[in-house]
């Protein structure tokens, strides 16, 4: 439909799944994928490399070749972890250089390169 936004298109579709007026089937033919990694590692360029090895072996294991990965740092929440969590994360945090004080909450998560690789995959998956 011309003129119209993906967006409202999605809405629009799932509206009328939800309401059981279309059935939505799956193309076997079409395995688009991503893969966004969330780990601290992916916070410091310095270990990004380090992030990118734990990736390439997932992807090895398990055989899954996503058409776009993305690499990000994520967040610290010391109040949603047990004791023993807290302390490894701290450890790390403290490690890599991530907080300026231990136990001080952070986050990493570049949110405008998140954006940017969904609308690109989201871009792939129209062509």
């Amino acid at each position: 439909i011309e003129g119209v936004q993906r967006p409202t298109m999605t809405r629009a579709i799932n509206r009328l799944a939800d309401a059981g007026l279309i059935d939505r089937r799956e193309d076997p033919e079409d395995r688009r994928s991503a893969l966004i990694s969330v780990s601290l590692s992916a916070a410091l360029e310095e270990t990004r490399p380090e992030a990118q090895n734990y990736v390439e072996r997932f992807a090895s294991v398990t055989g899954w070749q996503p058409l776009m990965i993305l690499l990000l740092g994520g967040a610290v929440r010391f109040a949603e972890y047990d004791y023993f969590q807290e302390q490894v994360v701290k450890f790390i945090v403290m490690k890599r250089g991530l907080a300026s004080e231990a136990g001080a909450d952070g986050e990493f998560t570049d949110w405008k390169a998140l954006e940017k690789f969904v609308d690109a995959f989201v871009e792939r998956g129209s062509g």
